[in-house]
């Protein structure tokens, strides 16, 4: 059982060794309900997401032009939610 002053140390070293941010990567699965899809079991809707970009343009026919794309993310909040940094380019 842990006690009070274990939970403790571990909350501290928590605090001095926080784990590296890393950028992921999920692929726009749905617009304009936005769904991008994390990994097999991840689905991320728009109230997990943050963007730097507009991931709902359109072109001049109205066809959203980051539909299918895949999108480079940075987690924040433990994991919960998810800032977009940008599209992939190809090369």
């Amino acid at each position: 059982m842990n006690n009070g002053i274990e939970e403790l140390a571990r909350m501290f070293k928590k605090c001095q060794n926080p784990p590296p941010i890393c950028p992921v990567f999920g692929k726009i699965e749905e617009l304009p309900m936005l769904k991008i899809r994390r990994n097999a079991k991840v689905v991320l809707t728009a109230a997990h997401i943050k963007s730097l970009i507009d991931l709902y343009e359109t072109d001049i026919e109205g066809h959203y032009i980051h539909s299918g794309a895949t999108v480079a993310m940075l987690p924040y909040d433990d994991d919960n939610n998810y800032l977009v940094l940008g599209v992939v380019q190809n090369g």
